[in-house]
């Protein structure tokens, strides 16, 4: 809202014109921040857990047929993982799960493998959530009766408590970032004081023109003062 006082001077008509742009582009920034991030939000998979989509009637799912996630689901005590192995959809190629992903409304359930994350990599329309139940089953052949099975397994047990198998997951296959800057419909950063960086540095330069304009304007007003009073220049700064 304006002011019915508006300054005279350049110094002070310049200085409002740097404060009103400096809050015209802060209001616009937050403005679009925000709804940018509203409109992530909502992007996000709809499919949270194995019950959400059983209960559910949008989406379909389906596995690669004879994988061990299957067989840990179907062996499980659980029924909804059971129920969700028998109402599946089963693929033979992961090309052909990915090419179903596409047409819509549809989740392919995998164990974590390089081949999804890889798709996952390269396509930003791609949403990977992760169920914990089964996530990084790791085994080690062993021969039979091999004196270090127990020993494997009990260290096995401590490195998956550890979550040190998720943390390998992430370094050798999720270190490359997919870039999804032009493809993106929102951005989760932070606004901060490091994204208006550069909004207030124009802010402190306006400030600082105005305070130069303000000299100039003291410097040109006793120039003329000096001419017409027949005083001396210094005279008429120091009045």
């Amino acid at each position: 809202q304006g002011s019915d006082a508006l300054p005279r001077s350049v110094s002070g008509r310049f200085l409002l014109f740097v404060w009103w742009l400096f809050i015209m582009i802060l209001s616009t920034l937050y403005t679009a921040n925000l709804t940018a991030y509203l409109t992530l939000e909502q992007s996000d998979a709809g499919v949270p857990n194995v019950e959400a989509l059983l209960t559910q009637d949008e989406y379909k799912w389906g596995f690669l047929s004879s994988v061990a996630l299957v067989s840990s689901m179907e062996s499980s005590d659980d029924r909804d993982y059971i129920d969700l192995v028998e109402r599946a959809e089963k693929f033979e190629l992961i090309e052909e799960a990915m090419a179903r992903v596409n047409e819509g409304m549809f989740v392919f359930i995998d164990g974590n493998s390089a081949e999804l994350i890889s798709y996952v990599n390269t396509d930003c329309s791609l949403v990977m959530n992760y169920m914990n139940e089964f996530y990084n089953q790791w085994g080690f052949g062993t021969q039979m009766k091999s004196p270090y099975r127990e020993a494997i397994n009990k260290r096995f047990l401590v490195y998956r408590e550890e979550g040190w198998f998720v943390e390998l997951t992430n370094k050798w296959l999720k270190d490359e970032k997919r870039d999804c800057s032009k493809q993106s419909i929102g951005s989760k950063s932070k606004f901060d004081i490091y994204v208006l960086r550069g909004l207030f540095t124009i802010l402190g330069i306006g400030v600082g023109f105005s305070l130069v304009i303000v000299v100039v304007e003291i410097l040109h007003a006793s120039f003329i003062d000096s001419r017409l009073s027949g005083s001396s220049f210094f005279g008429s700064l120091k009045r």
